[in-house]
């Protein structure tokens, strides 16, 4: 059943902590056991995420619908060693944020606009905190091998954009995932063969054009005043503007995506 979201918003204080780490085990004692390379260091699983969104425009029109959807196939690539791995049960939590951002600053881009998704996700709509906009948050139906969630956006408001995604596993201490202590994590199933328990990360890739080189002044502006000089990039045309002194939030690993709303 498919329902509108009001902003009644639901608080949420976020800690952040992606990766743990494995302490049972010497490095070589691991490397012997999971002989893969590992291009990020650490024993993590960085598991791939595509990110669609449709459709896939640099601008839209007020009364425009957009839909965002993550897809996953089990059989699922750890960009860390390379290598795909069957992963069953993970339950993924994506973390939606749009900002609508100009020159007085930014708001919830959710605030004005229609947003619509299925309750089949158990979805919520989180109040903005400090590093957040106000983000819908569910979790993806697993069927057939098939990690699957979507919302759809109505555009009333124009106005400049970035949207990202997030994993609700960064707000977890990662220590605890791979000690086996969260129960939802503890029962995911890893073919890797890998020593358990594992320790993860979630990174969501949009698929297609990111926009960046017509969204500096946002995302610069998105970087200083809203992350706290914690947003990175692998593109190098991006170092000046997130020259920042920490790398939490890899834009390529957190589905950043600019866009442009017009009357």
């Amino acid at each position: 059943m498919m329902y509108l979201i009001r902003l009644s918003l639901v608080c949420c204080v976020a800690c952040f902590s992606l990766n743990g780490c494995i302490e049972q085990l010497s490095t070589e004692e691991y490397n012997e056991l999971c002989p893969y390379e590992r291009k990020y260091g650490g024993w993590s699983f960085y598991l791939e995420a595509p990110l669609f969104i449709e459709p896939h425009k640099p601008s839209y029109k007020v009364g425009d619908t957009v839909n965002f959807k993550v897809l996953v196939s089990d059989d699922m690539n750890d960009l860390s060693r390379d290598e795909v791995f069957k992963i069953k049960d993970f339950p993924f939590k994506p973390s939606h944020e749009l900002y609508r951002i100009d020159t007085s600053g930014w708001v919830t881009g959710y605030n004005g606009n229609e947003l619509y998704i299925d309750s089949i996700y158990s979805p919520s709509l989180v109040n903005p905190s400090l590093g957040w906009s106000g983000s819908i948050r569910g979790r993806p139906t697993y069927e057939e091998g098939i990690y699957f969630m979507e919302h759809q956006v109505v555009f009333r408001e124009p106005g400049r954009y970035v949207h990202l995604v997030r994993d609700v596993i960064e707000t977890i201490d990662g220590h605890l995932i791979s000690e086996g202590k969260i129960p939802e994590y503890a029962a995911v199933s890893n073919d890797s063969g890998c020593p358990e328990p594992h320790s993860y990360g979630v990174c969501y890739i949009l698929q297609g054009d990111p926009h960046y080189d017509r969204y500096y002044t946002e995302l610069r502006f998105l970087n200083k005043e809203v992350k706290l000089d914690k947003m990175c990039s692998f593109d190098e045309e991006l170092d000046e503007v997130l020259s920042g002194s920490a790398c939490r939030i890899n834009t390529e690993w957190s589905g950043v995506f600019g866009f442009e709303v017009v009357e």
